[in-house]
């Protein structure tokens, strides 16, 4: 799983079995790969053929949408559980209390994935995936460069509905309403898994809350590995990387027609 994502992101030869075909389950069509392959040029073509069908696999072929929905709710259960072990209070999902002040046909109303409390302030979580990069090959833009741009885009969707928050609205007692500190977090990530800067110092302060790392015990605790910080990195990267292969191992199936059925199974390994 491991290499595979470095194979992806440093644009590496994949192994045979996770190289998408040329006509994606979707209808897509790859470029067509040179019939010699004697050349150093003819195979380098072969594997810049390949890593653009890879692409489409991860980033924007419907076939595997339900694939990256699956990632996204994944990493929403760790969440939960990272803040629970931590200590945060009233940990909602999808709070429909959130923003209920905007009207049935306000484009802007947001739904936040995860609503929890600590120390008298109100954290508004929203996850999201950065699949597709928007500066070409991985190796040539900054560290966690698409996972704060997706940041940022959630940061400009979420202003209304945090200004109509700190308002209040019909049935709010507002001076009560102003005791408590609302502040919006975007978790985002990129598909190779690195975290978006909102998110690692978010992450932080959680570890911060949770107590001194290295000083909980994994075995009383049950985490696999030594401290707090390293347990729930792991599990968001197994989450992330398990994803890539699973997009890649279904459209390198000459077999698989696709399925846009959310419920469908991703791999016999499931997620």
């Amino acid at each position: 799983m491991w290499l595979v994502t470095a194979f992806v992101h440093f644009r590496h030869d994949l192994p045979p079995s996770l190289v998408p075909g040329r006509r994606c389950a979707c209808g897509h069509h790859g470029p067509a790969d040179p019939r010699q392959l004697e050349t150093p040029a003819a195979r380098a073509i072969v594997r810049a053929n390949h890593a653009t069908r890879a692409d489409h696999a991860l980033q924007v072929c419907v076939k595997n949408a339900n694939v990256r929905t699956k990632v996204h709710d994944e990493l929403l259960k760790v969440w939960v559980m990272l803040l629970k072990s931590a200590g945060f209070q009233d940990i909602r999902l999808e709070d429909r209390s959130f923003d209920a002040a905007a009207t049935g046909t306000d484009v802007e109303h947001r739904r936040p994935d995860i609503v929890c409390t600590w120390g008298g302030v109100r954290y508004i979580l929203d996850i999201t995936i950065a699949w597709a990069s928007d500066v070409g090959a991985a190796e040539w833009r900054p560290v966690a460069y698409d996972a704060d741009e997706k940041g940022k885009g959630k940061d400009r969707a979420y202003q209304a509905a945090m200004r109509r928050e700190a308002e209040g609205g019909e049935g709010w007692f507002e001076s009560m309403r102003c005791a408590r500190t609302d502040h919006f977090v975007p978790l985002a990530y990129e598909s190779n898994g690195e975290w978006g800067t909102r998110a690692k110092e978010f992450f932080k302060l959680v570890c911060e809350i949770a107590g001194t790392e290295g000083t909980r015990s994994a075995d009383c605790y049950h985490w696999s590995a030594m401290t707090y910080g390293r347990h729930w990195r792991h599990r968001v990267a197994v989450i992330l990387g398990r994803g890539r292969v699973t997009c890649l191992r279904r459209s390198a199936d000459k077999g698989f027609g696709g399925s846009d059925v959310f419920t469908a199974e991703v791999a016999p390994d499931s997620l």
